[in-house]
């Protein structure tokens, strides 16, 4: 390789070396096109886009926990509610049947079957109440929850 720069003048060096620079730049400039071409044509997630998605997911998940705890709560209350106006109207249905004067408990109620208790679901223990006012044309009918203690 040596010999073949011996006799050549600096002109002929420096256009050799321009064409060699100029080629040499040529194929740089090639190389990184087709690295770009490749890079943008790679499917796939980066660390950081994968990053914000975790971060949006807990704050979704940050809002949603405590709102959907509320509804929960929300529906075991109407659901206690419903419960007491199905015994209320049992009750209604029992005394319109001559079946008791004041009061009636919710297991008397089970037992002449004007209620049907489920299995696995459990019924609130109490008594409704019937009261007439006297002189009015309505009838008044209340539900008393009563606790059961234990004695051990």
């Amino acid at each position: 390789m040596r010999e073949q720069w011996e006799n050549t003048t600096l002109n002929e060096v420096a256009s050799r070396l321009a064409g060699t620079k100029n080629y040499i730049v040529k194929e740089e400039s090639f190389m990184l096109k087709k690295r770009w071409k490749t890079c943008m044509e790679e499917k796939g997630f980066t660390l950081v886009e994968l990053l914000a998605v975790i971060v949006i997911l807990g704050i979704i998940a940050a809002i949603a926990v405590p709102a959907i705890g509320g509804i929960i709560g929300n529906t075991e209350e109407k659901a206690d509610e419903a419960e007491i106006d199905m015994i209320i109207e049992a009750a209604r249905i029992a005394y319109a049947a001559d079946e008791f004067e004041t009061e009636i408990t919710v297991a008397k109620l089970v037992e002449l079957n004007y209620l049907e208790e489920k299995d696995g679901t459990d019924l609130p223990t109490g008594k409704v109440v019937y009261k007439s006012n006297p002189g009015a044309d309505e009838q008044n009918f209340q539900f008393t929850e009563t606790t059961t203690t234990s004695t051990d």
